[in-house]
Order: structure tokens, then sequence, then C-alpha cells
């Protein structure tokens, strides 16, 4: 890959003594890709993320951004070019779901910051992509756990950055705003050449919308590539150990995977009722 925009170099990271995620992991994301990261529990997959925005710091290795050690930039600017989207938006927050994105304006702001009529237009203009702009001045409190993750997406859109890294945005969400936020991240990166990395377990819906996948397996790359490259019946097999069927999207034509169902002798014989 030419002039990665974001890159783990031989990246080694543990949490303590006890469990070590990654001994030598590699990967680079170029400008404008729509990436998805798969792979079973504890495989590593929030944890690059975080190593990636640089809220964790690798122990070996290095992540760099634009060809730049990510260490190197401020957190200040750091935060004007990568937003990340955890999972669980807080549950006790005190503000308002227009003041929860208003901060994600922070980092374009001086010094002394304050919120100008921009600032408040720019986040509206985020709250209402995602669906978002009729509840502005609920209370986060007030929020079901779908709504406030559509707010924390709210929050990294005001941010205007060139790269966005969402864990999970859509386990919260039904299925009209799973498609959705999808959508709008696809017309994001059309728009503004927006760089997106989205973590997820739902193999489907990323095999959907990301053009590039990667397969986290072991604290490793098992598999990297388009989806048809990725979503193979052995590859998945190994890394999710359990029997899958492979078919097709109807219309995109897209692997689709389903959980393998062996019917045993005992409910074959089971009587019609």
């Amino acid at each position: 890959m030419v002039d990665p925009l974001l890159e783990a170099r031989d990246v080694a990271f543990a949490y303590g003594s006890e469990r070590r995620v990654f001994d030598s992991l590699s990967l680079s994301i170029a400008t404008g890709e729509f990436v998805g990261i798969l792979g079973p529990n504890g495989s590593g997959k929030t944890t690059l993320l975080k190593l990636f925005c640089g809220l964790l710091a690798p122990s070996a290795g290095d992540v760099r951004f634009g060809g730049r050690a990510l260490s190197e930039i401020p957190p200040r600017a750091r935060a004007q070019d990568i937003a990340f989207v955890p999972p669980e938006a807080p549950t006790d927050s005190p503000f308002t779901v227009l003041e929860a994105t208003l901060m994600g304006r922070f980092p374009r702001q001086g010094p002394f910051p304050f919120d100008t009529d921009l600032d408040v237009t720019i986040a509206r203009r985020a709250l209402e992509r995602v669906n978002a702009l009729a509840f502005e001045r609920r209370y986060l409190v007030e929020l079901s756990a779908g709504e406030r993750q559509r707010v924390g997406v709210a929050r990294a859109l005001a941010q205007e950055p060139g790269v966005m890294l969402l864990d999970e945005p859509t386990s919260h969400l039904d299925l009209g705003h799973q498609v959705a936020t999808y959508s709008l991240l696809r017309e994001l990166r059309r728009e503004s050449g927006l760089t997106i990395v989205v973590v997820s377990h739902d193999v489907n819906l990323a095999a959907t919308y990301c053009e590039r996948l990667v397969l986290l397996a072991g604290g490793k790359i098992a598999r990297s590539g388009t989806p048809a490259d990725v979503l193979r019946r052995g590859v998945l097999e190994s890394v999710y150990r359990t029997p899958v069927t492979l078919g097709a999207h109807p219309e995109t034509h897209t692997p689709w995977v389903f959980p393998s169902h062996t019917v045993s002798d005992s409910e074959q014989q089971q009587p019609d009722r």
C-alpha cells in the first residue's frame, strides 16, 4: 500500500503481565478506505482502534498517522484529525444531547473554548445526519442505548475529522438505524474522502458496506482483503470455531455468512405437532 494514512508497525501491546494482545501486528489503512475489523471476542479489535487513536500506546513498534509517529502529535491536534466512537456512551452524563455533541467541537476551539454560532450549527447538522436532532434538548440519561449511540456518532461528526474509528456503532440499533448508520458512513466517505475503520461483530453488515475486511484471531491478522477474500468457509470456521454456511447477498452479491445447523437424529425423529 502506498503512503498509508494510518499504520501500525510491528505493534506489541499487553494489559499488564497477564493478558498479551499483540506481539508484532502490522496494518496499514489508506486515505479514504472503508475498513471493517472482524474477529471473535478477545481478538484485539477494540485495542487496535485505541492504539490507532492514541488512547493506548504500544509497548513495542509504533503507530503512525500521515507518516508521523502518533506519539509525537499533541492530543488536540490528533483529535482534529481522528475521531473515536466507543461502543457504549456514559449512562450517567449530566449533559443534554446538544451539549454532548458540541463537545466534539472542543479540539477546533481556541485556548478559551466557548461555543460559537458556527459550532452550534455544525453540531445540529451532525445530529440531523444521525436522525437525532428531534431530541437535542433531552438529557443523555433519558435516552435509550441506541439513541446514545447515535449521539456518539454525531459528536464524532462534529469534530470534522479526516478519520473515524467506530467500535460497534450499531450494536444497540434496530435494523433501520443500522442501515442508516452504515449508509451515512459510506456517504461521508464518498462526499469528503473520510477514512473509516469500524469494528463489528455483524459479519454480514460489514461485508455489505466495507470495501476491505481485516479478520483478527489470537492477536494476529488471520486474513485481510475484500469481503470475498476474507469470508471463506475454512477461514471463518477456523477463526470462530463454529460451522458456517456461505451465501450471497441477492443484490450486491457480496458474501453472506449463516450459522450451520446440523439436525440431530433425535430431532429428525420428532413427530410434527
